[in-house]
C-alpha cells in the first residue's frame, strides 16, 4: 500500500516553459492561502486580492503591506468584482454570502443572501448599480445591490455555474458550467439567447470582449475559445496551456487576451490572430486568477498565495551562445503525473517537450536525444522521427513512439557543442495491454472525532492492493487522511480524479472510498470534511451530487462507490447474484462491462452508521474486510467476488454486527450502476476459506462476543443523548 502525502499543486517551475517572458515587476505576499480571484483599479494603482483564508486584501502598488484587509467572511472567499467607478467591492464566499463594500473604508453597504451553495463569480454592471453572481447551486442571480434584492433567477446549467460575466452594454450575461457549456442570457427577460458548446469539459471563465459581440471562454480542457455568441460559433480555439484554464481576461483596447493555469502559467494571446504572445511564469503553482488594468497592466493571483503585477513591456530572451536553459515535458502533462506513473493505454504514445536553448533548428536536431529506459533512440527509425517548431529560442519537440510491455523510463537529453548535456525529469510511462483492466482506488478516512476512520480507509487500501497482478493488471491506491481531508483538499482530489479521463480508459475501475460524517442537508447528502462547521456547511462538507457524482461522471469507466457514514443509503435494491465466473474470464468481465457507476452505502437514508473498538473499524468496513480477506462473500465458491455477491453478503452481515454488539440498526444499501455485475476481488486462495457459503444459499454468519460499548460521541452537536448509553457512531 502505497500512502500519498503530495499536494496537488507541486511547484512548476521546473517543468514549465519560460520564454518569452514579460519582466515581473512586483510580487505581493501576505494572504496565509490560496488566492481565488483578483482585481486593479483602471488608474492601476490599487489592486485586490481574495483568499481562502477568509479575506480581502486591497493593496496600493507602490507599497508591500495591504493599505485594508476586509475580514467580514467567515468561510473562503472565492469571489470579487470592482466597480466600473473604483469605488465599490464586492465578494463572495464559500457560505453563499455576497458582500457588497466600500473600497477606502471597508464598509458595508450590502449583504446579499439567496444562493445556497458557494458564489464562484460576480460581476458589476457597466453603470454600477447591478451585480451579477453565479453559484454552485446552478443558479445566476443578478442583484439591485443597493436595496438587496434579486432582480433576476437564471437558471438552465445542469452542473455547477463556475463563471459569470455581465456584457458591455449591460442586458447581457454570461455563464460558464461544470455542464462544459457557456450561455449568453437576456437577465430582464430571463431567457437564454445562446447555449455555446463545444469545449470538452467544464467552462470555468466567462468574459466580453469591448463589443460585446464576442465571448471568451477559459475551460478544464486546457484551451480558450472565442465564439460569436449570436452565431454560435467558435473563432478561434487557443491552445498552448498544459492544465486547466481558470480564469480569462481582455484588455480594455481589445487587443488582447490574457489566461491563467493550472500549469502555472499567464498566457498572453493576440485577440485578433489567436497567436501567443507572452508566457508569464513566476507563480510556483496554479494561477488562479486574471485581471487587464486599463492601461494593460495585468495582474495575478494563485495557489502560491502570491499576487503579482506584470508590466506591458517587450518580452526578453536568453543571452548567450549555445546556451540551454531548460529541456521540459509538456505532453503526458507533467501536472497528472509527477511523482507519479503515466499509465498508457495505447502502445502508440506522442511526446511533447519544450526546448529553451540559444541555437538554430540544425544544431538542436544534431544534439537531440530522446531516451528510451536508458538507451538512446536513433532519429529516422521506426519509431519515428522528431520535429522541431522553432519560435526565438524556444523549440517545440515533437515524436511519437512504439511502447514496450511493461513499465519503460523516458528522458529528453540536449548536448550542444561545447556545452554540458541537460536532461529533462525522468517520465516513467506504464503500458498495459487493452484488455487487462486497472484499478484506481481512492480512500478517504475523514479525520474528526471518529476513531476509525483512518482505519478504515488503509484497510480498504490494504485489502485491494493485493489484486495487483491477479484481477487487475495494476492497481493504483491514493490513500488520504489526518491534515488532507479538509473539504477543499477533498474537493480538489475529486476534482483532479475527475480530469482523469485521458490516463483512466473505459475497461478500467475506479473505486472510490470514504469514511466519516455524514448528513443530508438540502436534499443532497454531504460527507463533512475535517474542521466541519455547521455554521459554515457548504464550505467545511462535500457534496455526493456537486462534489463526488459529477467528478465521476466526467469519466467512462467502471466506477464503485463504497460509503461508509451515516445517511448514505436511500437508494435501491439489487437483483440476484449471478451464475458463477470462471476465474481465467475476470478480467475479461471487467474490460467487457459498460462505463457505470454502482454505490454501496452503509446505512438507511435515515439510519446511522456505527464503528466499535471490538472491530477497531466502521461495522461496513469490517464486513468489507470479512468479505474479501476470508472470502465470505464468495456466495457461488468461484474464487471471484462480484459488486453484487459484496453487497448481499453486506446486506446480512452488518446488521448482524451492529445489533449483536450495540444493540442498534444499519442496514447497508446499493444502487447497481449501468455496468451490470462485475467482479472487483479474486481471492488469494481460490478455495475460500470454511463456511463459506454454496451458491443460492443465505451466507454464513459469525457471530462476535458481546463486548462492553465503549463511550463516545452521538453526533455533530457532540452531546450525550439523554438516559442513554453513548455509543460510536458516524453522524
Amino acid at each position: 500500500m502505497k500512502k500519498v502525502v503530495l499536494h496537488r499543486y507541486a511547484p512548476l517551475v521546473l517543468w514549465l516553459a519560460t520564454l518569452p517572458v514579460m519582466a515581473q515587476e512586483k510580487a505581493f505576499w501576505g494572504h496565509r492561502a490560496s488566492i481565488n480571484a483578483v482585481a486593479i483599479h483602471s488608474t492601476g494603482r490599487y489592486v485586490f486580492s481574495a483568499s481562502s483564508d477568509k479575506s480581502v486584501a486591497v493593496w496600493d502598488t507602490a507599497g508591500s503591506r495591504p493599505l485594508l484587509r476586509f475580514s467580514e467572511h467567515k468561510s473562503a472567499v472565492l469571489s470579487l468584482a470592482l466597480s466600473p467607478d473604483g469605488q465599490l467591492v464586492a465578494s463572495g464566499g464559500a457560505d453563499g454570502l455576497i458582500y457588497v463594500w466600500h473600497r477606502a473604508s471597508g464598509r458595508i453597504l450590502s449583504t446579499l443572501k439567496g444562493h445556497t451553495n458557494a458564489v464562484s463569480g460576480l460581476a458589476f454592471s457597466p453603470d454600477g448599480k447591478r451585480l451579477a453572481s453565479s453559484s454552485w447551486d446552478r443558479a445566476i442571480r443578478v442583484w439591485d445591490w443597493s436595496n438587496s434584492t434579486t432582480l433576476a433567477k437564471l437558471t438552465g446549467h445542469q452542473a455547477l455555474v463556475l463563471a459569470v460575466a455581465f456584457g458591455p452594454d449591460g442586458k447581457h450575461v454570461a455563464s460558464g458550467s461544470a455542464d462544459s457549456t457557456a450561455r449568453v442570457w437576456d437577465w430582464q427577460a430571463n431567457r437564454t439567447l445562446a447555449t455555446l458548446t463545444g469545449h470538452d469539459r467544464a467552462v470555468r471563465a466567462v468574459t466580453f470582449d469591448p463589443t460585446g459581440q464576442k465571448l471568451i471562454t477559459g475551460s478544464s480542457d486546457f484551451t480558450i475559445r472565442v465564439w460569436n455568441w449570436q452565431s454560435g460559433a467558435t473563432e478561434q480555439t487557443l491552445s498552448g496551456h498544459t492544465s486547466i484554464v481558470r480564469s480569462v481576461t481582455v484588455s480594455a483596447d481589445g487587443r488582447l487576451i490574457a489566461s491563467g493555469s493550472d500549469d502555472g502559467t499567464v498566457r498572453v494571446w493576440d485577440a485578433a490572430t489567436g497567436k501567443l504572445q507572452k508566457t508569464l511564469t513566476g507563480h510556483s503553482a496554479a494561477v488562479s486568477s486574471v485581471s487587464f488594468g486599463a492601461a494593460r497592466q495585468l495582474v495575478s493571483g494563485g495557489v502560491d498565495q502570491s499576487l503579482r503585477i506584470w508590466p506591458d513591456r517587450p518580452g526578453r530572451t536568453v543571452a548567450g551562445s549555445g546556451a540551454i536553459t531548460r529541456v521540459v515535458w509538456t505532453q503526458p502533462n507533467p501536472l497528472l503525473y509527477q511523482n507519479r506513473t503515466h499509465i498508457a493505454s495505447s502502445p502508440t504514445l506522442y511526446l511533447q517537450a519544450t526546448v529553451l536553448a540559444a541555437a538554430n533548428p540544425t544544431e538542436l536536431r544534431q544534439s537531440l536525444r530522446l531516451y528510451l529506459n536508458g538507451k538512446p533512440l536513433p532519429e529516422g527509425d521506426k519509431m519515428g522521427e522528431t520535429k522541431l517548431k522553432h519560435h526565438e529560442q524556444e523549440f517545440l519537440v515533437e515524436r511519437t513512439i512504439n511502447l514496450p510491455d511493461g513499465s519503460d523510463t523516458l528522458e529528453w537529453a540536449v548536448q550542444l557543442p561545447n556545452q554540458k548535456e541537460v536532461r529533462s525529469r525522468q517520465l516513467i510511462v506504464n503500458y498495459t495491454p487493452a484488455n487487462k483492466p486497472n484499478l484506481y482506488v481512492y480512500a478517504f478516512g475523514v479525520e474528526s472525532n471518529l476513531r476509525y476512520t483512518q482505519n478504515d480507509a488503509e484497510s480498504i487500501a490494504r485489502i485491494f492492493k493485493t489484486q495487483q497482478g491477479r484481477l487487475f493488471d495494476r492497481v493504483s491506491v491514493e490513500l488520504f487522511a489526518k491534515e488532507q481531508t479538509k473539504a477543499g483538499d477533498l474537493r480538489e482530489e475529486l476534482e483532479r480524479l475527475g480530469n482523469r479521463g485521458d490516463v483512466i480508459r473505459p475497461q478500467d475501475v475506479v473505486m472510490l472510498f470514504v469514511s466519516g460524517h455524514g448528513i443530508i442537508k438540502n436534499n443532497d447528502f454531504r460527507i463533512l470534511g475535517r474542521s466541519y462547521s455547521d455554521n459554515a456547511w457548504r464550505s467545511s462538507s462535500i457534496s455526493y451530487r456537486d462534489d463526488i457524482i459529477a467528478n465521476l461522471n466526467n469519466l467512462t469507466c467502471k466506477k464503485v462507490v463504497l460509503l461508509d457514514a451515516c445517511h448514505s443509503g436511500g437508494i435501491s435494491m439489487p437483483e440476484g447474484s449471478k451464475a458463477a465466473v470462471d476465474v481465467a474470464d475476470a478480467g475479461r468481465l471487467i474490460a467487457d462491462a459498460p462505463p457505470g457507476l454502482a454505490v454501496v452505502s452503509s446505512s438507511g437514508q435515515n439510519e446511522l452508521s456505527y464503528e466499535n473498538e471490538a472491530w477497531q473499524n466502521g461495522a461496513f468496513t469490517e464486513a468489507i474486510s470479512e468479505a474479501l480477506e476470508q472470502g465470505k462473500a464468495d456466495a457461488n465458491r468461484d474464487a471471484v467476488v462480484t459488486v453484487q455477491e459484496l453487497y448481499q453478503y453486506l446486506q446480512t452481515r452488518v446488521p448482524d454486527l451492529v445489533r449483536t454488539v450495540l444493540q442498534q440498526d444499519q442496514h447497508p444499501q446499493f444502487k447497481p450502476g449501468e455496468s451490470g455485475d462485475f467482479p472487483v476481488f479474486y481471492l488469494t486462495d481460490k478455495t475460500p476459506e470454511l463456511g463459506a457459503t454454496p451458491t443460492g444459499a443465505t451466507p454464513a454468519v459469525t457471530t462476535p462476543a458481546a463486548v462492553p460499548v465503549p463511550a463516545g460521541q452521538t453526533g455533530v452537536d457532540r452531546k450525550p443523548e439523554p438516559n442513554r448509553t453513548q455509543k460510536s457512531r458516524r453522524y
